[in-house]
C-alpha cells in the first residue's frame, strides 16, 4: 500500500478515531512515523521516517499531542502512526503496564497459529482478571496482541525503580501463567492438535529470538524509561491496519479485516463501543511477588 493511500485513509480515519486515541497520548511524549513514497516503487512502497522530537535545537523537545487539532496537524504532515511512552512527561514512573504477545515463527507458520495466539491472549486476560486486574486487549496492528493495564502505583512497596518492579511482575506473571497453561494441556491439545509437540507455550525471555521460535513471548521490554508502545487506535505504518482495542468477547471472532481503517471508521460512526482502561488495584497481584 503506497503512502498516498495511507495518508488519505489517515486523514479521514483520524478525524473521527482521533477523538478516541487522544486519551492515550495526553501529556505523554510521543514518537510519530511519517510515510512518504518509496524511491524504487513510489506507487506501492513507502519510505517511513521515525520522528521522536518536535524540535531538536537548541535542545530536544518532545512531541506532545493533547488535542485533536494538534493530532490532525501531524496527520496532514504525513504522520500516520503514533507511539507514546509508557510514562507521562517528566515522570520517572510508568503508568502503563504492557505485555506484548509475540508468537514465534514455528507458531505463526502453523495453520491455526493465529487462532492459538488469540486463545493464549484471552487466557492471559482471564488469568489477570482473577487478580482483579482491569486489563484491555489490543490488536498490535500487525500480527500480535497486547494486554494493557493501569496500576495503582501507591500499592508498590518501593518507588525507587518502578520500571524494574513492573518488569519483575511481568516475568512472574508469565511463570505462573505458563503453569496454568500446563495444567490445561489436554484441553489445549484438544483445541489445537498442531501444538501437541510444543513442551512450553509461553516465555518471558526477550533475548535470543532463535530460542523461542516455538513459544509466545510475553514481551515486557517496553517497561523502561522512554519505553514506547503503539497507541490504541493508531494505524500501523507497515500494515496499514489499526491497533484496535477489543473486548474479551470479540477476540475469538476477530479477523484482520476488522482492523482496516475504513471498516473501523464506519463502525465508530455507527456507535461501536470499545473497552476503556481503568486503574486497577494491584494488591492481589502483588502478592505473587512475595
Amino acid at each position: 500500500m503506497g503512502s498516498y493511500v495511507l495518508v488519505w485513509k489517515a486523514k479521514h480515519y483520524y478525524t473521527v478515531a482521533g477523538k478516541l486515541m487522544i486519551q492515550y497520548l495526553n501529556d505523554r511524549p510521543t514518537s510519530v512515523v511519517k510515510v512518504f513514497s518509496g524511491k524504487n516503487n513510489p506507487i506501492e512502497e513507502i519510505d517511513p521516517i521515525f520522528v521522536r522530537y518536535a524540535k531538536y535545537k537548541p535542545k530536544p523537545q518532545y512531541i506532545v499531542i493533547n488535542t485533536l487539532e494538534k493530532l490532525m496537524e501531524y496527520v496532514h504532515d504525513h504522520c500516520i502512526d503514533f507511539i507514546p511512552y509508557v510514562h507521562k512527561l517528566n515522570s520517572n514512573e510508568p503508568d502503563l503496564f504492557v505485555l506484548d504477545l509475540d508468537a514465534g515463527r514455528k507458531i505463526t507458520e502453523k495453520t491455526t497459529g493465529f487462532d492459538f495466539l488469540k486463545y493464549i491472549t484471552k487466557e492471559l486476560y482471564e488469568f489477570l482478571e482473577e487478580f482483579k486486574i482491569n486489563a484491555m486487549i489490543k490488536f498490535s496492528g500487525s500480527r500480535g496482541f497486547q494486554i494493557w493495564s493501569r496500576f495503582d502505583n501507591a500499592k508498590f512497596k518501593t518507588k525507587e525503580d518502578l520500571f524494574a518492579e513492573y518488569r519483575k511482575l511481568a516475568i512472574k506473571i508469565q511463570y505462573l501463567f505458563e503453569k496454568r497453561l500446563q495444567e490445561k494441556r489436554k484441553e489445549i491439545e484438544g483445541k489445537f492438535p498442531e501444538f501437541k509437540q510444543f513442551k512450553q507455550f509461553t516465555t518471558s525471555q526477550v533475548a535470543h529470538k532463535e530460542e523461542r521460535e516455538d513459544k509466545i513471548l510475553l514481551d515486557w521490554s517496553s517497561m523502561k524509561p522512554q519505553g514506547d508502545v503503539r497507541a490504541p487506535f493508531s494505524i500501523h505504518y507497515k500494515t496499514g491496519l489499526v491497533s484496535v482495542p477489543l473486548f474479551k468477547e470479540e477476540i475469538d471472532h476477530f479477523k484482520i479485516i476488522d482492523a482496516e481503517p475504513m471498516f473501523l471508521l464506519r463502525k465508530i460512526s455507527e456507535g461501536k463501543k470499545f473497552p476503556e482502561l481503568e486503574i486497577s488495584d494491584t494488591s492481589a497481584l502483588l502478592r505473587i511477588l512475595t
